[in-house]
């Protein structure tokens, strides 16, 4: 009866941890993008139009969902090189709230392809667009690093790919430290957020009056202000296409460096969801985290099913690392997901528990 048992536990041990390996080399199915370009009609939430990107393939059995809604997608027409879907293609009429909504296209199965957060929802991906903008999609590479993000064209036009040449803004403002003295060489880095996903892209240095200007793409960006010797201070702010806006200026405090031979170390500068450990683990288990700013937090484990099991951790944290005990308690061994969700990034990871 011992052999059997330790049997059974050890291939359910290697039956775990080959899942475990899988599922990090699988790629993100996320990363394909398949929702392209939407186009919203502000006066009626029914009025929305879809492009769907070239790599998107219609099959029996997939849907849409919003905070309010569901409906299967039944058809689609074609508009230039892409396919659009509009209302009239869904089972069922689908509402798009454009003041705050999130639009997911799932497959058959259920699982999340892709997906758009507008407005006042949790961790907005854009802000509420305004009328003759619609949210499209853009992929750069900056420093060898593939980046995807949201962000608002100005002169929508379905059916083309990226087809927008003027959905750029400006950002102007200036830098002081507490006693009011224009601050140069201060590093602004916008870090903005796609689905799952956060980026970061060194914007600008301020001049010798402390001045600083910022064209980019209209998308929602948090701006973190760094200077050595300084603490960091951090803006969240929307871009919006073909206008300038004038920041408020900005203030970093002078942080008392004792030895005052060494520039002040710079805080994290991305999120990370660190491996939990042990795993396997058997009873409890460490999950660690590293936030670059402080943010509000929610730590939660899941089943395989998508289910919240359990809350570990919710609300603000400062930067930093951070690390929360698990104890699974009279749970069945079997694969679970710890999540960590904050005001701008998703990431996840597996653990095996084993009894």
């Amino acid at each position: 009866m011992g052999k059997e048992r330790a049997m059974k536990r050890f291939v359910l041990l290697g039956i775990g941890v080959l899942f475990l390996l899988v599922g990090n080399v699988r790629s993100n199915p996320l990363l394909s993008f398949y929702l392209n370009e939407l186009l919203l009609d502000l006066t009626d939430p029914l009025g929305w139009q879809l492009e769907m990107s070239e790599q998107w393939v219609l099959e029996d059995g997939q849907y849409l969902t919003t905070l309010t809604d569901t409906s299967y997608i039944s058809s689609y027409t074609q508009s230039g090189n892409l396919p659009v879907i509009i209302n009239d293609n869904m089972e069922t009429p689908l509402f798009i709230n454009p003041d705050g909504d999130i639009l997911q296209l799932h497959d058959p199965s259920g699982s999340v392809m892709d997906e758009i957060r507008l407005g006042n929802v949790e961790q907005p991906y854009i802000l509420a667009p305004e009328a003759g903008l619609s949210i499209s999609f853009r992929d750069e590479v900056v420093n060898e690093e593939q980046m995807y993000y949201r962000y608002f064209d100005a002169s929508p036009t379905l059916g083309e790919y990226n087809d927008t040449t003027d959905s750029r803004g400006t950002l102007t403002g200036f830098v002081y430290d507490q006693d009011e003295q224009p601050l140069a060489d201060v590093q602004i880095t916008a870090y903005f957020s796609a689905p799952f996903q956060y980026f970061s892209k060194l914007e600008a240095v301020t001049a010798e009056d402390g001045s600083y200007t910022i064209e980019s793409l209209a998308r929602l960006d948090s701006l973190l202000f760094h200077k050595n010797g300084y603490g960091d201070e951090i803006v969240r702010q929307q871009i919006w296409p073909n206008t300038t806006i004038e920041m408020a200026p900005v203030i970093l405090q002078v942080l008392n460096d004792l030895e005052g031979k060494h520039d002040i170390p710079r805080t994290p500068r991305k999120y990370a969801l660190l491996p939990n450990y042990p795993n396997p683990f058997n009873g409890s288990t460490v999950i660690g985290y590293v936030l670059p700013f402080s943010d509000m937090v929610d730590l939660s484990i899941y089943n395989v099913k998508g289910q919240k099991i359990e809350t570990l951790f919710s609300g603000y944290q400062k930067y930093g690392r951070h690390t929360v005990a698990w104890s699974a308690g009279n749970l069945a061994s079997g694969i679970y997901i710890y999540r960590l969700r904050t005001s701008s990034v998703i990431l996840q990871k597996k653990c095996l528990l084993i009894k």
